[in-house]
C-alpha cells in the first residue's frame, strides 16, 4: 500500500504565503515601524500569557471529562501535550485532523480510540455550548451593528453560525433518538449498494456508519453525566472568553481605550462564526481578510495592520510553534524508549 503523503508543511506554507502577500500588498507597510515605536508592550505580553491561560484551561477541562468517563487521572503535562498536538493539525489540517492526532496520541497511552472519542465528543459538545451561548450574546448586542456597516460579513456570520451550531445539534438531537442516525446511515449504504456504486463509496459510507456508533455512544455519555459536565461548562466558558479578548488587549497594547472589551469581544465572535467554513488551512487569507473588516470599525488605519499581524501570531501561529514543539519531544520520547 502506498503510503499517505503528510500534507502538514504545505497546509504551513499556505499560511506563511497568505501572510506575507498581505503583508506586502497592505499600503499602511510604509507606516509599520511609526506604530511599532508607539504600541505599549506590555498590553502583548499579557496577550501572550492569555493564550497561555487558555490551553491550560483546555488542559483542565479535558481532564475533568477523562476523570468522569474514564474514573481516573492521566498526567497533567500529557493532557497538555496531547492538546496543543491536537490543536496543532487542527489549525492547519482541515476535516477533523486535530481530533485524529488526539486519538492517536491517547491509544500510546493506553486510551483506546473508541473511549478517546467519546472523552473528545464530550469535550467539543462543551465548548460548542460555551460557543453558542457567546453567539447568542453577539447576535443581540453585536448583529444589527454589523448587519448596518458590514453586511456581507453579517451574511457568513449567519452561515457560519448555522454550520458550526445548529448542523452539530441537528445531529445531536437525532443521535438521541436510539438507533435513528445508525438507521440513517444503514438506508445510505443499502441505497449506494441497491444503485451498483463502487466499493470505495460502500467503504466511505461503512465508516459513517463507524462514526455514527461512536457519535451515539458519546451522545449517550453526555446524557448520563450532564450534571458532572457543568464545571467543564464554566471551564469552557472562561477559555471562550479569554481566548476572545485577545484582539481586545492587542488593542490596548496600540494606545486605543475608546471601544469595550465586550464590544471586541463579540466582533472576534462574529469573525469566528464569518470565516469556520472556509476550506483554507486555518481559513487562511479569509481570516486576515475577515479581521480587516471587521476590526476597522474599532482601529485606526495606520494600526490595523500590526493589530493583524500580533493577533494572528499570538492566536494562531503561537499554537503551531509550541504544538510542534510538543510532537518534535514526542518523537524524541518514542525513540528513547
Amino acid at each position: 500500500m502506498a503510503r499517505k503523503r503528510n500534507l502538514t508543511p504545505l497546509y504551513l506554507l499556505i499560511n506563511v504565503g497568505i501572510l506575507i502577500a498581505v503583508i506586502i500588498f497592505n499600503p499602511e507597510i510604509k507606516n509599520i515601524d511609526q506604530v511599532l515605536r508607539k504600541m505599549d508592550y506590555q498590553w502583548i505580553v499579557i496577550s501572550v500569557g492569555f493564550m497561555v491561560i487558555f490551553w491550560l484551561l483546555d488542559t483542565i477541562m479535558t481532564r475533568r471529562i477523562m476523570k468522569l468517563t474514564l474514573g481516573s487521572n492521566m498526567e497533567f503535562l500529557d493532557i497538555f501535550t496531547i492538546n496543543l498536538i491536537g490543536r496543532y493539525y487542527a489549525s492547519l489540517v482541515p476535516l477533523g485532523g486535530g481530533q485524529a492526532a488526539q486519538i492517536v496520541y491517547l491509544s500510546k497511552r493506553g486510551i483506546p480510540p473508541g473511549k478517546s472519542s467519546s472523552i473528545l465528543m464530550m469535550k467539543f459538545w462543551v465548548y460548542q455550548t460555551a460557543l453558542a451561548v457567546y453567539a447568542i450574546l453577539m447576535f443581540m448586542l453585536k448583529g444589527g451593528m454589523i448587519k448596518e456597516y458590514r453586511p456581507y460579513m453579517f451574511g457568513a456570520g449567519i452561515f457560519g453560525f448555522l454550520v458550526n451550531i445548529v448542523g452539530p445539534l441537528i445531529l445531536y438531537i437525532l443521535s438521541s433518538k436510539e438507533g435513528l442516525i445508525n438507521s440513517i446511515v444503514e438506508k445510505t449504504i443499502d441505497f449506494f449498494r441497491s444503485r451498483g456504486r463502487e466499493e470505495k463509496k460502500v467503504r466511505v459510507a461503512e465508516r459513517a456508519t463507524e462514526f455514527a456508533e461512536d457519535y451515539s455512544k458519546a451522545v449517550e455519555l453526555i446524557n448520563e453525566n450532564m450534571r458532572g459536565l457543568r464545571a467543564p461548562l464554566v471551564l469552557s466558558l472562561i477559555q471562550v472568553g479569554v481566548f476572545y479578548a485577545l484582539p481586545y488587549l492587542i488593542y490596548r497594547g496600540c494606545g486605543l481605550s475608546e471601544a469595550g472589551v465586550v464590544d471586541i469581544m463579540l466582533t472576534n465572535v462574529f469573525l469566528h462564526f464569518a470565516v469556520c467554513f472556509v476550506p483554507t488551512p486555518g481559513a487562511a487569507g479569509a481570516t486576515e481578510g475577515g479581521f480587516f473588516s471587521l476590526f476597522s470599525l474599532y482601529f485606526p488605519k495606520d494600526s490595523i495592520l500590526i493589530a493583524m499581524l500580533c493577533w494572528r501570531f499570538i492566536s494562531f501561529y503561537l499554537t503551531l510553534v509550541v504544538g510542534g514543539t510538543m510532537i518534535f519531544m514526542e518523537k524524541l520520547r518514542e525513540k528513547s524508549k
